[in-house]
């Protein structure tokens, strides 16, 4: 079980770019390039879901996140990137 340190509440109807920072164990959320949001520090060495986007390709389901849908052109990094990197 992992506890959750960022929730956003959005409906998104289209293709959207969704970028998730995580920097200093603490997640920050960029939709379509504009910041939205910063979650709580983990207690996590790694981001919690690093693993979860190969869970089934195309498709993905996170039990804890209620997400149904696609995902194309999934990119981890070992880095923090920059804001002009986001856009």
């Amino acid at each position: 079980w992992v506890a959750l340190s960022l929730a956003y509440d959005v409906t998104i109807t289209d293709w959207t770019h969704i970028t998730f920072v995580y920097n200093n164990k603490t997640p920050s959320l960029y939709i379509d390039g504009e910041y939205v949001s910063t979650g709580t520090q983990s207690s996590k060495i790694t981001h919690p879901s690093a693993g979860t986007f190969a869970y089934a390709p195309g498709i993905t389901w996170i039990p804890d996140g209620e997400y149904l849908g696609y995902l194309d052109e999934i990119k981890i990094y070992d880095r923090v990137l920059n804001i002009e990197e986001i856009n």
